[in-house]
């Protein structure tokens, strides 16, 4: 059992380390604009859809983790990141004024392999 704590402090630390910008609602819907806001689809290594598009203000975003592997949907500037394990659903929002915004996965090499894509806020 003293072996067994050091390595759920270590897994209960590692999934909280991604987290971030959202509560637990999941939201309606796969993808596009609903009543709840805009839905993305995160696996290994792509969003889909890849575009999107949203109106000035509060903007919500619902990611549904349809891979193995965690991912997150991560803005820099307004700061929002979604983090969901595999198999999950999370739902975030953020104030954004009209532009075009970059968002990410931000673990460690997803962004790189392509999980990446762009919102135009009007």
């Amino acid at each position: 059992m003293r072996r067994l704590i050091p390595l759920l402090v270590v897994v209960a630390l590692a999934a909280g380390a991604c987290g971030g910008g959202g509560d637990d609602d999941a939201g309606s819907g796969d993808n596009g604009d609903d009543a709840k806001g805009l839905q993305v689809s995160g696996d290994e290594y792509s969003f889909e859809p890849a575009t999107l598009t949203a109106e000035a203000g509060t903007v919500t975003i619902t990611l549904k983790n349809t891979g193995t592997l965690e991912h997150d949907f991560t803005i820099d500037q307004p700061k929002l990141q979604v983090a969901v394990l595999a198999g999950m659903a999370k739902t975030g929002s953020v104030e954004m004024d009209p532009g075009t915004y970059k968002f990410y996965c931000s673990v460690p090499g997803h962004e790189a392999v392509g999980m990446k894509g762009e919102m135009t806020v009007s």
